[in-house]
């Protein structure tokens, strides 16, 4: 039950996210115009972050290679990054080429961050696992109340 509601959680997360970007995006694009994000549009949003986060659980298999891992989850958030905000009407080879070049730079870069932020977490963890005292020899246990 602590994982579903965890992957509830980052999806719903991930989603806001999304969605606050979204909007920036479109306010620094046409400031004159109010954003709306329409129902069907706001939940494919939604369901790109659980996909996102479902994508990320690959990462997690030990069994599967990781380069294998990280192809996976980069084709199957592509592919929903497609749908959700590119779509197919009009796409012609050359869009889909600079949409290709795009997301991969960003997913390189987002990457990147994230491996960063494990990293130096792990480092942080360590470091203050080596500060903290060492517990002191307690005594055995014995009950008085017998």
């Amino acid at each position: 039950m602590k994982r579903i509601y965890k992957l509830i959680l980052e999806a719903c997360g991930l989603s806001v996210l999304i969605t606050s970007i979204f909007f920036i995006f479109e306010k620094i694009s046409s400031p004159d115009i109010t954003p709306a994000l329409p129902i069907g549009r706001y939940f494919l949003i939604l369901l790109l972050g659980f996909i996102v986060v479902c994508a990320n659980l690959l990462f997690g298999i030990r069994t599967l290679h990781k380069i294998v891992a990280l192809l996976i989850h980069y084709l199957a958030i592509f592919t929903t990054f497609l749908i959700t905000f590119v779509g197919f009407n009009g796409m012609t080879p050359t869009k889909f080429f600079i949409y290709i070049v795009m997301f991969t730079i960003f997913y390189a870069i987002i990457f990147a961050i994230a491996i960063g932020v494990k990293i130096l977490s792990a480092k942080a963890d360590a470091h203050i696992s080596a500060k903290s005292p060492t517990p002191k020899k307690t005594t055995e246990y014995k009950s008085r109340y017998k």
